[in-house]
């Protein structure tokens, strides 16, 4: 297969509108590495065939992909085989690459029967557990290889011909969570200690506005109800939500008063605004009596307090408040 193909190759399966065929495009990826790169070829051979060094035969190190089988077994006659090794009308390994589907057992049985007639091993390489690979015991079956153990031993190669092709394939590997691993730096975790102290120091401050603000000021409306202070992903606070007979999760209606130090859940608009945010969600009826209590409590409790408002129309009309608070 010629290798200046692969521009045509991949543009064959390119994404369109109404589908994704990943596992297309990314079976010419790697077709297009392991024909550039011999100590990729001969890493990934050896690991397959399980041997040590790889097959001396040229004929294991064509490269081909979406061959047509031709069999007199009409079953068996015109399948589309992902990738091969050696000759197309005789391939000597035959892969069967899966990233987003599942293997079926008539697809590896009729793998099999045609490696049965073409004297030729069966392999699926893949993203995620496939069931009836890991069940095979057939004796042309090499076995079930994941895509991720490929791409931890590739980015451990000190030199290939082509790094910048190889990085390139590495980075679409981890986009698609068949990437290598990344070490976990000391660094790191220190950062989770510090976002561990930091959550319990806003649960304190929850707490303490919970202990200055007058929980039942609804009153005038039904069948809202206090239920204490709540973490909700990353954002700790007091809520009330209502109807009083649902939990949170399966309520209509919340309001929300609390505080949010996540730059991955928050996008700060302005720069040098605050990076502690608290925020109330609100939906139209008469809250002045809340806000004002608000107000009273936050400026108790941080240096600079403000509350500013927006309106949307989903689910319904409603109103939010944000407030920005300097610590």
């Amino acid at each position: 297969m010629p290798a200046t193909d692969i521009f045509v190759r991949l543009a064959t399966y390119r994404p369109s509108r109404g589908r994704s065929p990943i596992e297309n495009f990314f079976t010419e990826l790697i077709a297009h590495l392991l024909e550039q790169e011999s100590v990729i070829r001969y890493q990934f051979l050896s690991k397959v065939l399980n041997v040590h060094q790889p097959p001396v035969d040229p004929d294991f190190h064509e490269v081909n992909t979406q061959v047509v089988t031709r069999s007199r077994a009409a079953r068996l006659n015109g399948l589309f085989l992902d990738l091969t090794f050696g000759r197309c009308e005789r391939p000597k390994v035959i892969c069967e690459n899966k990233v987003d589907s599942v293997l079926t057992m008539d697809q590896l049985q009729n793998y099999l029967c045609y490696g049965d007639e073409k004297d030729a091993k069966v392999a699926v390489v893949t993203k995620q557990f496939q069931r009836v690979a890991a069940e095979c015991r057939h004796a042309r079956f090499l076995g079930q290889f994941y895509w991720s153990d490929f791409a931890q031993s590739w980015a451990g190669i000190p030199d290939v011909d082509n790094q910048y092709l190889l990085n390139g394939v590495l980075e679409f590997m981890t986009r698609q969570a068949m990437g290598p691993q990344q070490d976990i730096l000391a660094s790191e975790l220190d950062a989770h200690h510090r976002w561990l102290s930091f959550n319990r120091k806003m649960m304190q401050l929850a707490a303490e506005i919970q202990n200055r603000l007058q929980t039942d000021v609804f009153n005038e409306l039904d069948d809202l109800t206090y239920r204490g202070v709540r973490d909700v992903e990353g954002q700790v606070g007091l809520m009330w939500c209502a109807p009083a007979d649902r939990a949170p999760s399966a309520c209509d209606f919340w309001y929300f008063l609390g505080f949010a130090y996540n730059p991955w859940w928050l996008r700060l608009s302005e720069e040098g605004e605050p990076e502690c945010v608290g925020f109330i969600g609100v939906w139209p009826r008469e809250v002045n009596e809340f806000r004002d209590a608000i107000v009273n409590v936050g400026n108790g409790l941080v240096r600079h307090f403000d509350l500013t408002y927006s309106s949307n129309g989903w689910p319904e009309p409603s109103t939010s408040w944000r407030l920005h608070a300097a610590m």
